[in-house]
């Protein structure tokens, strides 16, 4: 399975939107993708946008994102489908990776109605696959089931945050099991969301020159 994953070429895409609103359409005000070719993120390579919305037009407050703080620049960017053009690359030709689909597949189904997108992974539905009865917060669950399908010298990176005695612990354990682990504890809110995160690495010292660019490219 995961030399399958090593060939793997898609684009993953996230849209922010404004959430739900009483007598409006949702509709989409920032998207990112970034690209990943022969299993592995294009750290170099990604695509980031803001979308046109009226200055009178409301938000879930619920809606994640800083876009209270962002009105006056996104009234005056350009609309989803007045980006099409520069959208149109990263999005055809090549299977898109999206977590819970529904949102991303419906939004690029109304910027260009008349193309036919190719297949789509649906990350939440891989996780449920993948581990269907696992609880919340169950990390050590999850790597041990993921250590059977790993080769040696493969590496877990657990992005969530973890207590480093945790990290430390887990990282010994999966070393002896041939593999590499780094823990990454994260920092930043919204505002890192949207100009780069504080995140602290730890772990295995020979997975820090594989993961590097991609840490450097997220921050």
């Amino acid at each position: 399975m995961l030399n399958l994953a090593r060939q793997a070429n898609f684009s993953v895409l996230d849209f922010e939107t404004t959430g739900s609103v009483p007598g409006w359409e949702l509709e989409p005000w920032q998207l990112g993708i970034v690209r990943m070719e022969n299993g592995r993120v294009r750290a170099d390579e990604y695509w980031e946008r803001y979308f046109q919305i009226a200055p009178d037009r409301p938000f879930n407050p619920r809606a994640p994102g800083r876009h209270a703080q962002l009105r006056d620049l996104l009234a005056a960017s350009p609309t989803p489908r007045e980006s099409w053009s520069e959208l149109c690359p990263w999005v055809t030709n090549c299977t898109l990776v999206a977590h819970n689909i529904g949102t991303e597949r419906t939004i690029l189904t109304k910027i260009a109605p008349m193309h036919r997108f190719d297949s789509w992974i649906d990350t939440l539905h891989l996780t449920r696959y993948a581990y269907p009865q696992l609880p919340s917060k169950s990390l050590d669950q999850v790597i041990d089931a993921l250590l059977p399908l790993l080769d040696d010298g493969d590496i877990i990176v657990d992005g969530g945050n973890s207590n480093y005695e945790d990290t430390m612990r887990r990282t010994a354990y999966v070393e002896s099991k041939g593999r590499l682990y780094i823990g990454t504890g994260v920092s930043g809110g919204e505002e890192g969301a949207l100009k780069g995160p504080s995140m602290m690495p730890g772990g295995s010292p020979a997975a820090w020159p594989i993961v590097k660019p991609i840490f450097q490219a997220i921050c």
